[in-house]
């Protein structure tokens, strides 16, 4: 087996162990998920345990470009034990703990827009998006579905429907379009009254 060489990245604050011992012969990079998890305060698991998930290691695993790729893969001994996945599993994985690692543009967006921004600011964006959306805020969806998380509960198409309110909403502030504006062009974009 080969010997395994670890170094410590940080993406928006959060140290991550990155095995770049794959990383001269195949530019592979594999990321420690066991504690991006824990830094997220989020269930390995429950990400693991998704349809789209499986789906979607059985098409990376399957993808003839990328040779002999494993998706995850997990070591029970040694400096670094845990669950690792590939960079693209890992991409999709940090998406899934953080609306902000999917949409860093957006959050720096507000944080531009405003002179001192808050962390309602960033909720009030969230429930906006969500009523147009889902006709719920954010804290009644994850109640109604009996989930911690709303991406925990959305189907495909609801997250495409999300991503693209979020990238139009960001647009939107980046424009200094104001709030009461930008609710109402993306309700009408979105077909509610």
């Amino acid at each position: 087996m080969k010997k395994q060489k670890f170094e410590m990245i940080k993406i928006k604050g959060i140290g991550i162990s990155v095995d770049i011992s794959a990383l001269v012969k195949s530019e592979t990079l594999y990321f420690n998920a066991t504690e991006m998890a824990r830094q997220f305060g989020k269930d390995l698991q429950s990400f693991m345990r998704m349809k789209d998930t499986r789906e979607y290691i059985s098409i990376l695993e399957a993808d003839p470009s990328a040779l002999k790729t494993v998706a995850i893969r997990t070591t029970q001994r040694g400096r670094n034990p845990g669950t690792w996945m590939h960079q693209k599993m890992a991409l999709r994985f940090a998406r899934w703990l953080s609306v902000e690692v999917e949409y860093p543009d957006m959050t720096e967006a507000i944080m531009n827009a405003r002179d001192d921004p808050r962390s309602h600011h960033f909720s009030n964006e969230n429930d906006m998006l969500y009523m147009i959306l889902f006709v719920m805020t954010t804290k009644e969806y994850c109640e109604h579905y009996e989930v911690k998380e709303v991406r925990d509960a959305l189907s495909e198409i609801g997250w495409a429907r999300l991503k693209k309110a979020q990238r139009l909403n960001m647009s939107m502030i980046e424009t200094g379009m104001s709030y009461p504006d930008r609710k109402a062009k993306l309700a009408k974009m979105f077909k509610v009254t």
